[in-house]
């Protein structure tokens, strides 16, 4: 008897466009169920120290309603039968630092208040702030003053991975850096790395940060670069990422 074969998926053609403070709930469910498994999300909160799914989501949510309010992040959904099944958050960046949308008025912060400490609860705010730092030293390093795009999220939920929703999210802001013809920067998953590379990214450095809570001893994660002469073909060139 021959073995079974996994069934294809068909791929989907979902509809893009930016999310409202309306949307961020359903932008926080997909973050939430895509990330669960996630290698740094567990370092930095581990499974047994996470509120319900219905509290993390509401923490994602305020999350994403701060984001839209700095107006420095271009966050987009990905909606198929009129549901979000992915999300992304694009930041166009000059100088090291993420720039505000032409027409937008920033809001200034909102005040922290108690459930903004809930969140903290069960997070390693430590290793948070390390690891953010550690990302941010690699990207200042490869990158310089330079303009270019830098994909900060990029989240499918498990119901629609597979099915070309990823790719779509991803073409958005390589449609973007190539009307400027700029760079694209973006951190990976060791899994995520060979799809990446396959669209034209190429692996720049490995982020490592010394954890001795971590098997190994370190975090490591890879940061991937596609040049400006990649993306000229953007449209024209077979992807295979999902």
């Amino acid at each position: 008897m021959s073995p079974p074969t996994l069934e294809k998926k068909a791929r989907l053609q979902p509809l893009i466009s930016r999310i409202s403070a309306e949307d961020a709930e359903a932008a926080a469910t997909v973050q939430v169920n895509a990330m669960a498994g996630h290698t740094i999300q567990l370092r930095v909160q581990p499974f047994d120290e996470r509120p319900a799914v219905p509290a993390q989501v509401k923490i994602k949510a305020q999350g994403f309603r701060d984001m839209i309010a700095a107006g420095n992040n271009r966050i987009i959904k990905a909606v198929v039968r009129e549901e979000v099944a992915g999300v992304a958050i694009w930041n166009l960046v000059s100088n090291k630092k993420a720039l505000v949308e032409n027409g937008v008025t920033p809001s200034p912060p909102r005040e922290r208040t108690a459930e903004d400490e809930e969140a903290l609860k069960g997070v390693d705010v430590e290793i948070r702030e390390q690891i953010g730092k550690t990302s941010a030293s690699l990207r200042n390093e490869t990158m310089g003053d330079s303009k270019y795009w830098c994909a900060v999220l990029l989240a499918v939920d498990p119901v629609y991975q597979y099915q070309g929703v990823g790719k779509t999210l991803l073409q958005w802001g390589l449609d973007q850096a190539a009307t400027e013809s700029l760079d694209v920067y973006l951190e990976a998953s060791d899994a995520g790395k060979r799809l990446y590379e396959k669209n034209g990214f190429e692996l720049v450095g490995w982020n490592v940060l010394a954890d001795e809570k971590t098997p190994g001893g370190s975090l490591r994660w890879p940061a991937m670069r596609r040049c400006s002469s990649s993306l000229l073909h953007a449209s024209s060139t077979h992807s295979s990422l999902e």
